[in-house]
C-alpha cells in the first residue's frame, strides 16, 4: 500500500508579520490618543487660569466699589497677584435726561499673575454712577 500523504494540518496562530502589523496599528492609535490627551490638558489649564484670572479681577473690582474711596489703586496679593485700578468719566452721550446728581464712572481693573508660566494678564471693567 503506497503511503497516502497525510493532510496538513492547519496553522494555529499568527505569523510574525501578522503580530508586527497589529503592534504598528495599536502603537499609532496609542500616539493619537496620548497626543489628543496631553492637549486636552493643556487646554484645561489655560481654562482654569482665566477663570482665577477673571474670577480675581472681579473680586477685586466689587472690593473697590464696595471699599470706595478707601482701597488702594494699586497692590498685591500673596506676591503673586497685582493689580491696578483706573478710573475714568464715561461717555454720556445716550441718557434721555441729564444727570445733575451724579456721575457715569467707568472702573477698570488690569491684573497680572506671575507664576511658572510667566505673567498672566487680564482686564475687566464696569460702569458705576456715583453722586457728584
Amino acid at each position: 500500500m503506497p503511503s497516502d500523504p497525510k493532510p496538513s494540518a492547519p496553522t494555529a496562530g499568527m505569523s510574525l508579520l501578522e503580530v508586527m502589523v497589529a503592534f504598528a496599528l495599536l502603537s499609532l492609535v496609542l500616539v493619537v490618543v496620548l497626543n489628543a490627551s496631553s492637549t486636552l490638558k493643556l487646554l484645561q489649564a489655560k481654562s482654569i487660569q482665566k477663570y482665577e484670572a477673571t474670577a480675581f479681577a472681579r473680586a477685586t473690582l466689587d472690593e473697590y466699589i464696595a471699599t470706595y474711596p478707601s482701597m488702594h489703586k494699586t497692590g498685591s496679593y500673596k506676591d503673586s497677584w497685582e493689580w491696578t485700578i483706573s478710573e475714568s468719566l464715561h461717555v454720556q452721550e445716550r441718557l434721555a435726561v441729564p444727570t445733575r446728581h451724579f456721575d457715569l464712572i467707568e472702573i477698570e481693573v488690569s491684573i497680572r499673575k506671575f507664576g511658572n508660566l510667566g505673567a498672566r494678564e487680564g482686564t475687566i471693567s464696569t460702569v458705576i454712577a456715583r453722586r457728584k
